[in-house]
């Protein structure tokens, strides 16, 4: 890895070419008329509804072949003592079919976590709190502890008790202990600043920054910013 030009980019896919049968399984000994069975699948056409049938015109064989549908086999490496097959090959079934995938590369990586805050509440009153997080990875988000820099509440970091699931969009509301009052001539919007540290899936840490949208709306009556004493 260390001689390619950029090592950080370098991917290693591990595959291979088929399955396998897991256990035991039946097999086909009965090969419809007309078919040659020539170990996963069998050469020619058939109307056995066991069987499905690429037509070489279409899919570019030199043949036209019949594979079994289930998981059943033509053929087997070894039998059990009662003449059930192990260690098959079978036909269209997933076990045959389906074939992991794994990717190495030198660091993990991660997609970008998105944080977004929406609260309302009266001045000096309890508040609500909703959050929303956008996790695109495929492991889940956990030890979550929020942070945001208007609240005092949340300033020293808050603990959630949510965990966000892989590939998940999760909204939970939380309460506020003290919505603050906004100066004069502030409108309604009390916006936030701040970031949700986790880790990933208890594993290696990191943190996402709010939303710049994030926001409390205070339902307070208008104020001057006078005070009436000034008048007196």
């Amino acid at each position: 890895m260390q001689q390619y030009p950029n090592p950080e980019a370098l991917k290693i896919v591990i595959a291979s070419d088929h399955g396998q049968m897991m256990g035991t399984s039946e097999k086909i000994t009965d090969c419809p008329p007309g078919l040659e069975p020539k170990g996963r699948m069998a050469i020619g056409k058939t109307d056995d509804t066991r069987f499905v049938v690429l037509s070489g015109d279409r899919y570019s064989l030199p043949h036209d072949i019949s594979i079994v549908k289930g998981s059943a086999s033509l053929s087997s490496f070894s039998y059990t003592s009662n003449k059930k097959i192990i260690g098959s090959h079978g036909g269209l079934f997933p076990e045959e079919v389906v074939v992991g995938v794994s990717v190495l590369r030198k660091s993990i990586q991660r997609h970008p976590v998105l944080v977004f805050c929406l609260g309302e509440g009266k001045p000096k009153q309890l508040g609500e709190l909703e959050i929303t997080i956008d996790n695109p990875n495929s492991v889940p988000l956990t030890n979550l502890c929020l942070y945001i820099q208007e609240l005092p509440s949340f300033q020293e970091g808050k603990p959630l008790a949510q965990e966000i699931p892989a590939n998940q969009h999760c909204s939970f509301k939380i309460i506020i202990p003290e919505v603050q009052e906004l100066p004069p001539n502030q409108g309604n919007n009390l916006f936030l600043s701040g970031k949700l540290t986790f880790r990933f899936a208890c594993l290696e840490t990191a943190s996402a920054a709010l939303v710049a949208e994030s926001k409390i709306i205070v339902k307070q009556i208008f104020s001057s910013g006078f005070d009436i004493d000034e008048f007196l």
